[in-house]
């Protein structure tokens, strides 16, 4: 797996660069693609719950399985307590495309990998901390899922493709 780069944080989110290699997020780029591509419906301008995301299951590739351990091992590092997900989806917007503002659940975290984001492919906006950020390819920004957000236009000229996940904590 990558080595973590830059990390940005107020102590509610976190921003992480570099998260995979690039090889590595080639191949989850691909997987998903092969996958799920011909039944992803394109977002455009609709609230969440109108969205269409394709679940993934995580036990089907070792390379997802390590992109959990890697995630849920951050969050715990970060957050304190151990999370974890079984709750994945993808979600591609075409160019012009936004996601009005929304939250996901009170109790727990969430999370996006990008899977590709070049360009203008539209800012995604923490409301509840006045916070704009540009993620990237590669980047992992993971969240607490009570905050309210939204996704301005994506107007580059490629689909932004994001493996969006919640994660509860772990009983113990």
């Amino acid at each position: 797996m990558g080595q973590f780069g830059k990390y940005y944080s107020k102590m509610t989110y976190f921003l992480l660069k570099d998260v995979l290699t690039e090889e590595e997020q080639k191949e989850l780029l691909r997987r998903v693609s092969t996958k799920f591509g011909h039944k992803t419906k394109f977002l455009s301008n609709v609230i969440p719950e109108e969205q269409t995301g394709i679940e993934i299951d995580l036990t089907e590739t070792n390379l997802v399985n390590d992109f959990k351990t890697i995630v849920c091992n951050q969050v715990k590092k970060y957050y304190g307590s151990e999370y974890d997900s079984n709750n994945w989806w993808v979600s591609i917007s075409n160019p012009t495309t936004t996601v009005i503002s929304h939250k996901h659940m009170d109790g727990g975290l969430s999370a996006v990998f990008y899977l590709q984001a070049e360009g203008d492919c539209g800012a995604f906006e923490l409301e509840d901390y006045s916070e704009i950020l540009q993620p990237r390819t590669g980047d992992l920004l993971i969240f607490p899922g009570y905050c309210y957000h939204k996704v301005s236009e994506n107007k580059s000229n490629k689909s932004r493709i994001c493996l969006v996940f919640d994660l509860e904590k772990a009983n113990k």
